[in-house]
C-alpha cells in the first residue's frame, strides 16, 4: 500500500509517481520546517521546470517538489499518454507538439490563479525554455494590467462576445467575403430562385468557416478575460510588479549502469500500455540523444543565461537528499532577492 502523489486536478493523477508512505512523509516534513513558514517563500510565485533525459529520476524529482511545495504538476507524458490511443487514426498529427501545447496551457491556467507550477517534461530544446518564459511574462502582465484597469466582472466573462463581433477569417479567404457570398446565398433563396448543389454546399463551408473563427476568437477572448479576473483576486495578495520566478532544475544519473537498470525496468512496465511511446531499452535512449544533438546542452554550455539554476544527481544522492538540495536552493535565493530588493539593488 502506499500514496499516490497527484496535482490539484484530478486528470493529472499519474501511477508513476506511487511512492511509499515512508517516503511521502519525507518528501513532506522537510517544507513544514524551511519553506512553508516563509513569508518570502509563500509571496513568491514559481514556475519550476524540471529537466532531464528519460530514466534520469526527473519524473520522480519533480512529484516530490510538487508534493512538498504543496503546488499542481503538470507533466508533458499525461497528456501524450491519453493521445496515444487515437494516434493511429491521426498519424500526420504531431502528438507531441500537441501534448507540449497542453501542458503549457494547464501551466498557464494555475499560474494564472496564483499558484506555483511545477513542469515535467525533457525541456530538451531552449524554444520551450524561451516558451516557459513568454508564458510567465504574459500572466505576469495580464495580472498588471488586471491591477491598473477596471477589473472583468464574471458576468463579462460569460458573455463578452457579441451576436456581431467582427472575426478573423480562415486562411486564404476574407471576412467581408465570406459575408458578402453568404449574404448573396440567402437572397437568392428568398427570391424563391433555385440555388445550384454547388453554391449551397458554398455557402455552408463559408458558414462553418465564419463560426470556426468566432468560436477560437471567443474561446482566446474568454482565456485572456478568465486570467485577468483570477489576477484581480490574486493581486490582492500580491504586489502588481512582482514577476514569475523561473526556476530550472536540472535531473542527471551520473551512474550509466543504474541509469540503464532503471530504464529498462520502467520499459518492462509500460510496454504494452499507454506509455509505452517513451524509451524503452537504452538503445532507443541513445537514438533520442543523438536526434536532440547539442540542443541538449543548452542549459549548461553558457549559451543560455539562467537566473535560478540547480543541478542535482540521483546517482550519488537519492531521493530525499536531492528534493533537500532543491528547497535550501529555492530558499536561499528568493531570501537572498528578498534581501537585495529591501536594499534597493532590485
Amino acid at each position: 500500500d502506499g500514496f499516490l502523489i497527484t496535482t490539484c486536478t484530478p486528470e493529472h493523477i499519474s501511477e508513476r509517481f506511487r511512492l511509499s508512505a515512508s517516503n511521502v512523509r519525507a518528501y513532506s516534513e522537510p517544507v513544514r520546517d524551511t519553506l512553508a513558514d516563509r513569508e518570502c517563500m509563500n509571496r513568491q510565485q514559481l514556475l519550476i521546470l524540471v529537466k532531464g533525459l528519460p530514466g534520469c529520476g526527473k519524473s520522480t524529482i519533480a512529484a516530490a517538489l510538487a508534493s512538498a511545495l504543496q503546488c499542481p504538476l503538470v507533466d508533458k507524458d499525461d497528456a501524450r499518454d491519453c493521445f496515444q490511443s487515437v494516434i493511429a487514426q491521426a498519424p500526420d498529427v504531431d502528438w507531441n507538439a500537441l501534448s507540449y501545447s497542453v501542458m503549457f496551457r494547464t501551466a498557464e491556467r494555475q499560474l494564472a490563479l496564483g499558484l506555483s507550477v511545477v513542469l515535467d517534461c525533457p525541456f530538451a530544446r531552449r524554444q520551450l525554455y524561451d516558451q516557459a518564459c513568454e508564458l510567465a511574462c504574459r500572466v505576469a502582465t495580464l495580472r498588471s494590467s488586471a491591477v491598473r484597469n477596471p477589473p472583468v466582472t464574471p458576468a463579462a466573462v460569460s458573455g463578452h462576445v457579441a451576436a456581431d463581433t467582427a472575426v478573423a477569417a480562415p486562411k486564404g479567404i476574407s471576412r467581408p467575403v465570406i459575408d458578402r457570398e453568404i449574404a448573396a446565398a440567402e437572397e437568392v433563396a428568398g427570391d424563391g430562385s433555385s440555388a445550384s448543389p454547388e453554391a449551397a454546399t458554398r455557402q455552408a463551408s463559408l458558414a462553418d468557416a465564419r463560426d470556426a473563427a468566432a468560436a477560437e476568437v471567443a474561446d482566446a477572448d474568454a482565456r485572456d478575460a478568465t486570467i485577468r479576473v483570477a489576477s484581480t483576486v490574486m493581486a490582492k495578495g500580491r504586489s502588481a510588479s512582482e514577476d514569475i520566478k523561473i526556476v530550472v532544475v536540472e535531473v542527471e544519473c551520473g551512474d550509466e549502469a543504474l541509469w540503464r537498470r532503471r530504464l529498462e525496468a520502467r520499459g518492462d512496465c509500460d510496454r504494452g500500455t499507454d506509455r509505452e511511446h517513451k524509451p524503452c531499452s537504452w538503445g532507443e535512449l541513445q537514438e533520442i540523444i543523438r536526434r536532440y544533438g547539442s540542443s541538449w546542452t543548452w542549459s549548461t554550455n553558457g549559451s543560455t543565461a539562467l537566473p535560478y539554476h540547480i543541478r542535482v544527481c540521483t546517482a550519488s544522492s537519492n531521493i530525499d537528499q536531492c528534493l533537500r538540495q532543491v528547497l535550501a536552493y529555492l530558499e536561499s535565493q528568493m531570501l537572498a532577492r528578498k534581501r537585495a530588493e529591501w536594499m534597493g539593488v532590485y
